[in-house]
């Protein structure tokens, strides 16, 4: 054994000098922002290197002889030799530590004595000087690099006498007098322990390139070679050459398997997941790796009673008991050596074995479980109890993918081809090997792999495919299963019920996204088809009731017109919608028994937290394209699914709702993709019928429907929410050329479309078009309505809107008056509509320059919108806004109230709308106005140009929306004189073609001249006084030219122009 004092003052020395140094740190990381990541890294190591040497001095034996080594009566024939070999090595460190914590604190002296000095006084323990010189000064040192140098050298003496602590904790606990299996737990902790130490020193000294580290002693990789208990090794398989990823979940499972804390049950763990994505080979590359220590590791197949009577047999037969379950359990749990049991396919009531029967009695021994079912999770005893098991990580999936198809090159082109494979398998292990091996055998390359993937669909929809190509194997344990459920719905009986929901569920979800499908999505569906309802019987009543009132007979023109409807359109009777009979027949029990049927299975997973639930990629694929799933069964249950999501979706004046708003959101891409697969049904029902060379079905193509136009309308409205604007005009105009063709455009719901249409352009920026349909949509409205009913009124508050993007201030501010005081007449001032036309004349008045007027509107309208409809309300968030903006134009007092305000809306939309919403954006955009204001200039650029990012991405770098954020961060450019920069950004705003969607003809676009008023500010500041006044002879005329009518010489704009140009003549003159 080496000197006991030299150990004792190795460990009183090191601590010493790691307790100087640490203080000392505390006073450079004080003193040095810039390298306080490398100070804090370095007080972490050395408060480590105190912790394991004071742990050393603590296990240091008084009597200075060695223990009796006896792990299970296993001898060495020199018992002292093993411990002394280790203290040897603790010493033969310790040295080598010290040196390194005294040169480290040379370091520090010679580096950072003098600005300690300069910076922190006596007593003092704060900076109080110039952090910046600081920085300088350390950077022209050049010291960091050394720091960290330093750091990862402790952290390597650190990590080795880690080892050699757990090392001789194991020595001393063999000595230890207790029960046989109270000892075998704490050596296999700790040797579990000692192992994970050893691997991660490697894995440190492997990665090192900089300079070398200390390996693992050899003192303490010869005690962990001895500790093996193993007699018995059986696994369903060998661990496959190709095994890659998964260190962080094996890890994580060590951990908690030998977890130090007492566990007064049997310690189990679980591994759920889908089929194929690698549970087995998971369990069996842990049972490997610590293979030795286990005294026996044994395993059962759990997929049918029969497979659990043969496996616990062999299990009996190395016991040497009778070959049934009872006596091999039996034997299990009288065993004092520590044994793992491996549970494979333990599915549940599929498989007709129940788990909890499985384990042995008592709580000797580790069990892992793999399984399908989801809800067996609530076994585990030890650790997180659980992992799921789904798709890899991207890089560890395309490693696979490589390995298997034993292709050696990692170059870019390659990992991005091995990427779009992984992402289109979903990154699971089974079919990532299958399809290198596809490679591999040459029936397809790694470029080509995508087209021969979709093929292979094509075959299955064909029914040509063969069983022995590589991806049905990867199919065919999600075809057993459905097969499995469509058998017990076919046998009709009571019992089933539930597998024939699952088997419809199945199918809905696979023509909806794969990913956060809510259960509110099914729950609404069926309620919100009842409220529809309601609400159309009692506006019938309504409609009925007034036709009594009035006692008035219908003009030749009404009744041609109920004809025309009764023809074309009220006589055609819909067909019941498609639902699955969960669906029609409601009950939310019944519909979470499907739910739960499907989740044990594995086909569908469900998200505890969230409450929704999600599909593999391959799972989803294989729904949809199975053999048995034929075109006239996709069409119908791709049906099934739009008019699911279409019944989650009520149109106003219902559904408007801050809940029914976050879940229109949700279901995005559950309506993008069931669009897209209808389309693509469409499209081969026309390849079939033109290679059949007749017309089938009898009647051509399918003929736009009642149901249609509604379902339609229902998802431009999820679009057009989700700032979507190009979609919802597409759906939109569909609906329009249907409404119009059956009722004309004097009709109600043609108002209702014309004016959502109008929407949607007007968020494109396309004013005149959006204005010429809401000029119709008035005339039909007061033709329909009358002029004061609360639905004219609306159409005119968004014609007027319209008018003020097209520069037409005089039109809107006429219609906004009289829109107002009529709905305050009829309505009352505090009637939720009245508020919204309050807030568009508060624009109006921003556009106008009178930021006090538009102050006093935006605040009537948010205190009232807030009152009528909650603070959190959209509505009620941009009358914020808007007040946030005047007050930011009033300057001074007001910008702090500003800022306040627009934070609200900021988090609110954020929440509300996504991060990505135009409304978002807009309101980073304010936001970061407001922050220049304050002087946070860095703040500001950054959530601009991050906006802008966004913006132009999603809208295009022409919206007007993003010209006129780009003008924005032109003029905080100007503000810290980045002028060149800015100069740029705004010659491009300001070019005219950019704005003919939104003037008339020859007109002016009021965005463009505040860009014209931007750049001769900015040409101003910078003293290029010429340009400047060129720019401002082109804004009088923008200004005189504004909307097609002008704002007139008395416009504030035009009168602050005007003084700014007789200010640059002066300047000039004066020059000559």
């Amino acid at each position: 054994m080496a000197d006991p004092l030299s150990i004792i003052a190795g460990t009183v020395g090191i601590c010493d000098v790691c307790w100087r140094v640490y203080q000392y740190l505390k006073d450079v990381r004080e003193a040095s922002s810039g390298i306080q990541g490398e100070i804090d890294a370095l007080q972490r190591e050395l408060s480590s290197l105190q912790n394991v040497n004071k742990a050393l001095r603590a296990i240091y034996p008084s009597d200075r002889t060695a223990p009796k080594y006896n792990i299970l009566t296993r001898s060495r024939p020199d018992d002292k030799e093993e411990v002394s070999l280790l203290w040897q090595d603790v010493a033969g460190i310790q040295e080598g530590c010290k040196t390194a914590v005294e040169d480290l604190e040379r370091l520090l002296e010679d580096t950072f004595a003098p600005l300690i000095k300069g910076i922190v006084g006596a007593g003092q323990s704060k900076v109080t000087g110039k952090i910046d010189g600081l920085k300088k000064q350390l950077r022209r040192q050049s010291k960091t690099e050394e720091l960290g140098q330093f750091r990862l050298r402790l952290a390597n003496y650190q990590g080795r006498l880690q080892v050699l602590l757990t090392a001789l904790n194991i020595s001393y606990t063999c000595d230890i007098n207790g029960s046989a299996e109270q000892l075998t737990e704490d050596i296999q902790r700790l040797g579990y322990e000692l192992q994970s130490q050893i691997t991660s020193l490697r894995q440190d000294v492997k990665v090192s390139t900089s300079f070398n580290l200390g390996d693992c002693p050899s003192s303490a990789s010869a005690l962990a070679s001895l500790l093996s208990f193993n007699k018995f090794f059986d696994t369903p398989r060998p661990v496959s050459s190709l095994f890659t990823g998964r260190s962080d979940l094996l890890k994580r499972l060590g951990d908690a398997i030998f977890s130090p804390e007492q566990c007064h049950t049997q310690r189990r763990f679980v591994i759920y997941g889908l089929g194929g994505s690698g549970k087995t080979e998971f369990c069996c590359k842990f049972a490997q790796d610590h293979q030795q220590l286990f005294w026996g590791v044994f395993w059962l197949d759990a997929a049918t009673p029969a497979t659990v009577k043969s496996t616990f047999a062999l299990i009996a037969q190395v016991g040497g008991v009778e070959p049934n379950p009872d006596a091999a359990k039996s034997w299990l749990s009288s065993l004092d050596h520590p044994w793992l049991l491996l549970i494979e396919n333990a599915n549940g009531d599929e498989s007709g074995v129940n788990l909890p029967d499985l384990f042995p009695e008592g709580r000797r021994g580790i069990v892992l479980v793999t399984t399908r079912n989801s809800s067996y999770r609530t076994h585990g005893t030890v650790g997180c109890r659980w992992l799921e098991f789904s798709d890899m990580e991207a890089d560890e999936a395309d490693e696979l993918l490589l390995r298997a198809a034993s292709i050696q090159s990692r170059d870019v082109a390659t990992r991005k081809e091995a990427t779009a494979i992984s992402k289109i398998l979903g990154f699971l292990p089974l079919a990532l090997v299958h399809a290198g091996k596809a490679i591999l055998d040459g029936l397809c390359t790694l470029n080509d792999y995508v087209a021969y993937f979709w093929r292979f669909l094509d075959r299955v929809r064909k029914n040509t495919f063969d069983d022995e190509e590589s991806n049905m194997r990867v199919y065919s344990t999600y075809e057993i299963l459905l097969l499995g459920l469509e058998s017990k719905r076919d046998q009709r009986l009571k019992g089933y019920i539930a597998a024939g929901d699952a088997v419809e569920l199945l199918k809905v979800f696979s023509f909806l996204s794969c990913e956060n499908i809510p259960l509110d999505v099914l729950v609404k569906a069926v309620e919100n088809s009842r409220i529809e309802q309601d609400a159309e019987k009692l506006k019938k009543k309504e409609q009925l009731q007034g036709q009594l009132t009035a006692l008035q007979l219908p003009t030749w023109t009404e009744l041609l017109q109920k004809i025309n409807l009764l023809l074309n359109f009220e006589v055609l009777k819909e067909t019941p919608p498609v639902l699955p009979a969960v669906l029609r027949e409601y009950d939310i029990d019944r519909l979470r028994k499907a739910l739960t049927v499907l989740a044990q299975l594995a086909l569908i997973t469900h998200h505890d937290v969230s409450d929704h639930y999600s599909m593999h990629p391959l799972v989803h694929i294989w729904s949809r394209y199975r053999p048995e799933m034929r075109l006239r069964e996709q069409a119908v249950w791709c049906q099934a699914a739009a008019t699911t999501l279409a019944q989650c979706v009520l149109l106003p004046p219902l559904g408007m709702t801050k809940f029914a708003v976050g879940l229109r959101l949700q279901l995005i891409p559950h309506v993008t993709h069931v669009l897209k697969c209808q389309e693509d049904i469409n499209l081969r029902f026309k390849e079939q019928r033109r290679k059949r060379n007749k017309l089938w079905p009898l009647f051509g193509d399918h003929k736009f429907s009642r149901a249609d136009a509604r379902m339609y309308a229902k998802f431009s409205m999820v679009y057009a929410q989700g700032g979507m604007w190009t979609d919802a005009e597409r759906l939109q105009r569909q609906v329009k050329d249907f409404v119009f063709s059956m009722m004309g455009s004097n009709h109600p719901v043609a108002v209702d479309i014309m004016l959502a249409l109008s929407g949607s352009l007007m968020n494109q920026t396309r004013a005149n078009e959006a204005a010429e349909l809401q000029k119709q949509a008035l005339e039909a409205s007061t033709n329909v309505h009358g002029p004061e009913h609360p639905k004219t009124l609306m159409v005119m508050c968004m014609l007027a809107t319209s008018y003020i993007y097209g520069g037409r201030f005089q039109a809107a501010f006429n219609l906004y008056d009289d829109a107002i005081e009529k709905l305050t007449r009829t309505k009352g001032s505090g009637d939720e509509d009245t508020l919204r036309a309050v807030d568009g004349l508060g624009r109006l008045m921003m556009r106008y320059q009178r930021h006090e007027d538009a102050e006093s509107l935006h605040e009537k309208a948010a205190m009232g919108l807030e009152k009528a409809l909650g603070q959190t309300n959209l509505d009620t968030l941009s009358a914020k806004a808007g007040l946030a903006m005047a007050k930011l134009q009033l300057k001074g007092d007001k910008i702090p109230a500003a800022y306040e305000l627009i934070e609200l809306v900021y988090e609110e939309r954020k929440k509300q709308l996504g991060k990505e919403h135009p409304l978002t954006l807009l309101a980073i955009c304010d936001f970061a106005r407001i922050k220049a204001a304050l002087d946070m200039t860095e703040e500001a650029e950054e959530m601009m140009l991050s906006a802008l990012a966004i913006a132009k991405r999603n809208l295009g770098k022409d919206h007007q929306g993003v010209l006129m954020g780009m003008a924005h961060l032109a003029n905080l450019y100007v503000q810290i004189q980045r002028y060149q920069e800015a100069e740029d950004l705004l010659l491009y705003v300001i070019q005219p073609d950019k704005y003919i969607h939104s003037v008339r003809a020859e007109g002016e676009h009021p965005d463009r001249i505040a860009a014209l008023w931007y750049l001769m500010n900015c040409y101003s500041a910078q003293g290029k006084n010429k340009e400047a006044l060129n720019i401002s002879h082109e804004l009088s005329k923008a200004i005189e030219n504004c909307g097609g009518e002008g704002l007139g010489k008395n416009h504030n704009i035009a009168k602050t122009v005007l003084k700014k140009r007789k200010e640059l003549e002066a300047m000039l003159n004066s020059a000559l």
